[in-house]
């Protein structure tokens, strides 16, 4: 796995998994407590709470969804959006997407002291 902070900004950080890592998707048929396990791990890989990362049930779409604060304790409930694309305004989520053959895509934007973007 490849983790680390923007040179941007310290508080963005990116991680890129591997196979190694396990299957981290609900949407292929596998048991759900492989992958519950597979995301537990990965979620103190990288340092964050427990059910904290935002899941997409991805689709080959436009789709956007902002995502809204959750107290979650299971990777069903709430269900996870069906989109591909995440929007998390407060810039406090932790946000993850899927891909095979797909280029994933983080857009960064700040408000300056003046509020505009």
């Amino acid at each position: 796995m490849l983790h680390f902070a923007s040179n941007l900004d310290p508080s963005i950080q990116l991680a890129f998994t591997s196979q190694a890592e396990g299957n981290l998707a609900l949407h292929v048929n596998d048991d759900p407590r492989l992958v519950a396990e597979n995301r537990a791990k990965l979620e103190d890989l990288i340092g964050v709470r427990r059910f904290c990362l935002n899941f997409m049930n991805q689709v080959h779409s436009a789709d956007v969804q902002e995502v809204k604060p959750v107290e979650r304790t299971s990777w069903l409930e709430p269900a996870a959006p069906t989109c591909d694309g995440l929007l998390d305004p407060t810039g406090t989520q932790a946000l993850a997407v899927m891909v095979a053959d797909c280029l994933p895509v983080l857009f960064v934007g700040r408000k300056s002291h003046s509020g505009k973007t």
